[in-house]
């Protein structure tokens, strides 16, 4: 059975940064001038400032689906901390 390491806080925090440079260049990279026209839907979004009103949106639900994430994440850890205490016990 392989043994399972569990990475400390350097490594999570090392781990996070890694993903956050490279989500960086990666959107800074493929960002580019659109050439098509813009449509009336947008340009009535943008006018009236509502299209901050769908951005709002969209962060509060991405938030809620990474809180859920990390909550989820917390107690698989602690399950598996558990469940390495009772094999060692046996």
């Amino acid at each position: 059975m392989k043994k399972m390491v569990k990475p400390n806080g350097v490594t999570k925090l090392r781990n996070a940064a890694v993903v956050g440079v490279l989500s960086a260049v990666s959107t800074s990279v493929t960002a580019q001038e659109s050439m098509a026209p813009i449509s009336p839907l947008e340009q009535t979004m943008y006018n009236s400032g509502k299209i901050w009103v769908v951005v709002a949106v969209a962060a509060v639900i991405l938030l809620g689906i990474f809180a859920y994430l990390i909550r989820v994440d917390r107690v698989v850890s602690q399950l598996e901390d558990e469940m390495n205490q009772r094999l060692k016990q046996s």
